[in-house]
């Protein structure tokens, strides 16, 4: 009964059109999937900071992740964000500047497609469900800019990144 939309911009180059048809489906015949919208792939960077300032909360529950720039862009534009607390964004994410979603166990990686059970990723069980739930919830109640997070991006910016590399290896 919560008023929200859930909107998915998440094209993959490296599926073909009936991969990527099959997992819009998945979410659009979902139980929800009225309450979920997914936008067209966009041209420029532009067009994806536009959409992402409409947007109230960035939602990036994942199994794995190798950086989550969106996260740490969302964060930049004051935006809440919720993240699994698992993987390469715990780097920047934090109680502090994030809703996290606490992962008590991992599985064997395997989509079929890429991993073939080399490795573990963050098993997505009906806990971390609830916990999103929830996080969602209580960003929907909270009001004003996340100055954590726009602390925690500043700390990423090009020119700190690059002043952190040659110092290293100065």
């Amino acid at each position: 009964d919560d008023k929200v939309e859930l909107w998915m911009m998440n094209h993959n180059p490296f599926l073909d059109e009936g991969q990527e048809k099959e997992w819009h489906n998945l979410y659009l015949n979902s139980r929800l999937g009225s309450k979920i919208k997914i936008l067209p792939r966009v041209e420029t960077h532009f067009e994806v900071a536009q959409i992402m300032q409409q947007a109230d909360v960035g939602v990036f529950p994942s199994r794995a992740e190798g950086w989550n720039l969106e996260a740490l862009e969302m964060m930049a534009m004051g935006k809440q964000v919720i993240l699994t607390n698992y993987s390469a964004h715990t780097e920047f994410a934090t109680d502090k500047n994030s809703k996290l979603i606490e992962v008590n166990e991992r599985e064997d990686a395997y989509d079929g497609i890429w991993f073939h059970g080399q490795g573990e990723w963050a098993s997505i069980g009906d806990s971390q469900i609830s916990q999103l739930i929830e996080h969602m919830r209580d960003c929907k109640k909270e009001e004003g800019k996340n100055e954590n997070g726009v602390s925690t991006a500043n700390e990423f910016t090009w020119d700190n990144c690059a002043a952190k590399i040659m110092e290293s290896v100065n």
